[in-house]
């Protein structure tokens, strides 16, 4: 082929679909869904661009090839490949007859213009086979190429009505007759989860807010294929905010969930989720204030994330919408906290040492806490250990109440996530009245303002702002229950609003509020805060959190008084230096997140989690036992050649091929071990020969996740006869050319039959061998495992496949971190932390038996590793090596109290099952 002389772009169209009926012209944001197709299309290389249409769509189809400058040919509606070649023959007489092939269907208005010019180009690479396309892609987004002397010679072949239909499968399916290279599409095109075709309406639909995405973003078209991976995932992803509506409850969780929809919108879609049949006024006034539009009334389809923004939900809502998709909670205040996927407290709650977490349950069973004026800024309700609701939902889910308390704490407390102001105090405005790092007032020289939410549900704000002013205060207060601005006495000025707020606080030295975002917001404006307390609860939360905090109920004058004397707190959570972090841009983060089910059983765990952290969830499932991150807020670890060398180094202090010796002696301990357990197992416990004819005399074992092999050189150097699998392929490569023993580049469990290994040639033997390495089921009497058992998000297909792969008899063993050992006994909140969140199971002794029996393995051997002292409670500063350093050591490898463990497991069975 010289140059694209010979190319044919061919683009197939009908109107009589029956699904969707003239969809090639619908329209798609202002154009005929064909022409996007066509408009694509133009943009590869090629000689003749032609339209390929039934008979009966012909008029109807001329305007537009002629504005894109296509010729139109028409041929039968059902038989397409009679179509494609009636095109052929149209041009075979020609000087220029069409070599080359490009096909595309109309129903594709997001094609990948590079892969497609890109498979062209590979194409010609290959010396032009008869077929060739990019598998992996999104449904909808590639072209196939094909030999057009090949196509005529298909169609005198095949009569099968489906490959008349389809065109490519009489090539592909006929791989006797012709050469079909179907090419792994490169990574940053892959993506064969998304569909970006259009069949239905339904497909069409979701085209329109592909595009309308597209154009929002000022995209040139055609799009560029990462442009249309970025739409997909818009149109694919809704995020659905459920925000409290409730009067009394101020408007501060609506607006919340309006301000994020309007930051989010650009980049990902949202609508907003209002429960029951009628509203109160506010809801749809901040909507219009807000300019929000996306409301819904039901639950929309596919949501990928909810966003719970209520005060204060039960366990069953929580529940309820968790089966539908994650549930992330904001400041959650009622029992369904703990159920939650993921929770941001924007507010910090009570710390767990706090007595009064302890008593806030009494209190909200008498409600004496928690009645139903409590203003919109509370943070939550704290249900407390010692909550008989709380107890009795525990004792239900089957769980302790060390773990539902865990199940309370948020994954990420951030109070920075405030819209803080931007307008300050400058530096050291009040600095001279900061004495032993308090603010000391003269009363009657600074100004207060006294604000409590935009509802004042608990009506504190006039008397607390009447008891200041006794003092001689100039006073400010915003009262929602006035109409109009008046002046109550010579220094109280009451406001039924202020404008802009936020903004406002620096213009008064001291803001008296409650325990809230306007507490916070005025700590960055630079002013002093004192808070007053409608309820028990805030008094606790603002003392908690540093604050001069009034006791509960309306302040009065000698109250005030007394902070002025003591002088005002200055809490170090927020001050004027302080920079706001994005609230939306952290949302949107957690819309990448991955929501996982038990990779054992596939269920997905009713119970609270049983620990959070900000990068991970940890639940636990009520059918197996087994912990895993049930939402996991990190992208995929890449094992690639920077894992072993790089991360390894800075975790181990050295490279992984550095500790590659230290690494095989504890290869050739875990040999030792496994001999002990077949000879048990084959031989009565005697170590003598093995199995006449059983693999050519020879132990065959394979190490899953070979790395780059020292167990693979301490089973050789033990006897036997290894077999090594990874995903990296630099570590593969090593094994095979510088340890000389097989591996395969694969990812568990899917292995292909066999392997090509080449052994290098010898002083004695000058030649290479090649060897075909068999992985047939029964093909072994050891797997092998070493910290890889964890990494696999489908334990279940895993564990089957070694079963698969083992004699009866055979030996399965593998080395994990365990949740049963020191740390995880004593501080699973750390050992949860802690977890690499590409450890998709965190396994316990003491349910590995049960567990591993459900997939017909016993387990023989259990060794507790990975001891260390100084993780025992008060044990941090003990002296390595000092008594009662051994000691403690001693009580770890007694009660088998290590953070690993090593599992040796025989596959139950014959020899010849």
């Amino acid at each position: 082929m010289s140059g694209y002389s010979g190319v044919a772009v061919i683009v197939q169209a009908r109107l009589n679909s029956s699904r969707l009926p003239r969809k090639a012209l619908r329209n798609l944001c202002g154009k005929p869904l064909l022409a996007y197709t066509l408009d694509a299309m133009r943009q590869i290389p090629a000689e003749r661009y032609i339209l390929a249409c039934d008979h009966a769509s012909q008029a109807a189809f001329v305007p537009i090839a002629e504005q894109f400058r296509y010729t139109l040919i028409s041929g039968s509606e059902t038989d397409v490949l009679d179509r494609f070649c009636t095109v052929i023959r149209q041009f075979e007489s020609s000087l220029r007859p069409i070599k080359t092939v490009i096909r595309a269907t109309a129903d594709n208005p997001f094609l990948f213009t590079e892969a497609a010019e890109a498979s062209l180009k590979r194409f010609i690479e290959l010396k032009e086979p008869d077929y060739f396309t990019y598998t992996g892609l999104p449904h909808g987004s590639g072209i196939e190429i094909i030999k057009a002397k090949s196509l005529l010679t298909a169609e005198q072949l095949t009569k099968e009505p489906y490959d008349r239909e389809h065109v490519g499968p009489a090539l592909y399916r006929h791989t006797d007759t012709f050469i079909c290279v179907m090419e792994t599409a490169p990574l940053h095109w892959y993506a064969p989860h998304l569909r970006t075709t259009v069949d239905t309406q339904a497909d069409f639909d979701r085209a329109e807010l592909m595009m309308e995405y597209l154009y929002q973003a000022k995209v040139p078209m055609p799009p560029s294929s990462s442009a249309i991976l970025k739409a997909c995932r818009y149109a694919d992803k809704v995020i659905v905010f459920v925000p409290s509506v409730q009067e009394g409850l101020g408007t501060g969780h609506l607006r919340r969930a309006c301000t994020l929809m309007r930051e989010l919108s650009p980049q990902i879609r949202c609508v907003l989720y209002l429960r029951g049949a009628s509203h109160p006024p506010f809801v749809e006034e901040v909507m219009k204030a807000m300019g929000i539009t996306d409301v819904c009334t039901e639950i929309p389809n596919r949501p990928c994330l909810f966003i719970l923004d209520n005060f204060r939900t039960e366990p069953e809502e929580v529940q309820r919408l968790r089966k539908i998709a994650p549930v992330i909670a904001l400041d959650e205040g009622g029992d369904g906290r703990a159920f939650a996927d993921y929770l941001v407290d924007v507010l910090p709650a009570l710390p767990d040492a706090s007595p009064f977490r302890q008593e806030a349950a009494h209190d909200q069973a008498n409600n004496r806490v928690h009645d139903t004026q409590t203003p919109v800024q509370t943070t939550r309700v704290d249900t407390g250990l010692a909550d008989s609701a709380s107890s009795e939902t525990a004792t239900q889910a089957g769980i302790n109440l060390r773990d539902y308390a865990d199940a309370l704490n948020a994954n990420c407390t951030e109070v920075r996530f405030i819209a803080l102001p931007k307008k300050r105090k400058q530096h050291g405005a009040l600095s001279k009245y900061i004495k032993n790092r308090r603010y000391v007032f003269n009363p009657e020289t600074v100004r207060a303002l006294v604000v409590c939410g935009g509802e004042d549900a608990a009506q504190m704000a006039l008397p607390a702002a009447s008891a200041l002013a006794a003092l001689g205060t100039e006073v400010s207060v915003v009262d929602p229950n006035e109409k109009n601005y008046v002046q109550k006495q010579l220094n109280v000025y009451v406001y039924p609003y202020l404008e802009n707020l936020r903004e406002r606080l620096c213009e008064w030295d001291i803001v008296v509020t409650h325990y809230g975002f306007t507490a916070f917001e005025a700590l960055a404006a630079g002013c002093a805060v004192i808070l007053i307390a409608p309820t028990a609860y805030h008094h606790a939360l603002g003392t908690a959190a540093g604050f001069s905090a009034l006791p509960a109920g309306i302040p009065s004058s000698e109250d005030f008084k007394t902070v002025f004397n003591a002088g005002i707190a200055i809490p170090s959570l927020v001050t004027p230096e302080s920079e706001e972090k994005s609230l939306a841009a952290f949302v949107l983060k957690l819309s990448a997140a991955t929501a996982q089910r038990c990779p054992l059983c596939d269920a997905q765990s009713p119970l609270p989690p049983q620990g959070r952290a900000e990068n991970k969830t940890v639940s636990v499932c009520a059918q197996c036992g087994m912990h895993y991150p049930s939402f996991i807020v990190a992208e995929k670890k890449d094992y690639s050649e920077q894992y072993f060398f790089e991360e390894y180094q800075a975790q181990y202090g050295k490279t992984y091929l550095e500790d590659f010796e230290s690494i095989k002696r504890q290869g050739l301990r875990r040999m030792a071990l496994i001999n002990a357990v077949y000879a048990k197992v084959f031989h009565s416990g005697k170590e003598t020969s093995l199995f006449d004819g059983l693999h050519h005399g020879t132990k065959r074992i394979l190490d899953i996740g070979c790395a780059y092999g020292p167990f693979l050189a301490a089973a050789k150097e033990s006897g036997w006869s290894p077999v090594g699998t990874d995903i990296a392929a630099e570590a593969v490569a090593y094994v095979c050319k510088t340890l000389q023993i097989p591996a395969c580049q694969a990812p568990f469990p899917v292995l292909p039959a066999s392997f090509p290994f080449t052994v290098e040639r010898t002083f004695t033997d000058q030649r290479n061998q090649l060897l075909s390495i068999p992985l047939e089921a029964g093909g072994f009497s050891a797997v092998t495992m070493w910290f890889v058992i964890e990494h696999f998000p489908d334990l279940s297909s895993v564990l089957q496949k070694v079963s698969e792969l083992l004699i009866g008899g055979g030996i399965f063993a593998f080395s994990t971190p365990a949740l049963s050992g020191v740390t995880g006994r004593w501080n699973r909140r750390l050992f949860f932390a802690q977890s690499p969140t590409d450890h998709y199971t965190i396994w316990d002794r003491r349910q590995a038996k049960k567990q591993l029996a459900q997939y017909g393995f016993t387990v023989k051997k259990i060794v507790s590793i990975g001891h260390h002292p100084e993780r025992f409670p008060h044990a941090a500063k003990l002296k390595r090596g000092g008594i009662r350093w051994n000691i403690l050591m001693l009580i770890s490898k007694l009660f088998k109290l290590g953070d690993s463990m090593e599992i040796y497991a025989v596959k139950q069975g014959a020899i010849d099952d």
